[in-house]
C-alpha cells in the first residue's frame, strides 16, 4: 500500500481527491506543492467552477470562481489567463456530438473534429483534453 504524508496526517489528499473525482491532473509535479503547502499551512485553498456536492473537508477553503488571487488548487474546464494555481485540475466534461452528411468516411470527421479541437486550443491526448495552461505560484 502507497500512503502519502497527508494519508498519514488524515488530512486531505488531493490525488486521492482527483481520481475519485474523475479530475485530469494538470502537471502532477503540483500535487507535491500542494500536499507540502497543506502540511505546512494545517489548510490549502481551492477554487472550482461550478458547485460542489458533499461535505467540505475543514482543511479545504473553498475560495469564489473565478479567483482574484492565487489559490493552491483550481477546478476548472480551461485555466483563463491570469488565473493562477499550485495545481490544475480538469473535470471530464467534454461532451461533443458532430452530425455528417451521408458519405462522409471516419477518417474524413475525426481529421475535421481533431483540426476543430485544435484550432479552438484543445489538446487531443492520452491524459485528458487540456485548454491552455495554468501559472504555477
Amino acid at each position: 500500500m502507497l500512503t502519502t504524508a497527508t494519508d498519514v496526517n488524515g488530512l486531505f489528499a488531493v490525488d486521492v481527491f482527483a481520481a475519485s473525482n474523475r479530475l485530469a491532473v494538470a502537471g502532477h509535479d503540483g500535487i507535491a506543492r500542494v500536499s507540502a503547502g497543506l502540511l505546512r499551512a494545517g489548510y490549502l485553498t481551492m477554487s472550482v467552477a461550478g458547485e460542489c456536492e458533499g461535505e467540505i473537508p475543514p482543511e479545504v477553503r473553498l475560495v469564489p470562481y473565478p479567483q482574484k488571487e492565487p489559490v493552491d488548487v483550481l477546478v476548472a474546464p480551461q485555466c483563463e489567463a491570469g488565473e493562477r494555481c499550485s495545481l490544475w485540475l480538469i473535470p471530464s466534461c467534454l461532451l461533443l456530438g458532430v452530425g455528417c452528411r451521408r458519405g462522409k468516411s471516419e477518417e474524413e470527421l475525426e481529421a475535421f473534429v481533431r483540426e476543430t479541437l485544435e484550432r479552438e486550443a484543445f489538446q487531443h491526448g492520452g491524459g485528458g483534453n487540456r485548454v491552455g495552461r495554468c501559472k504555477s505560484g
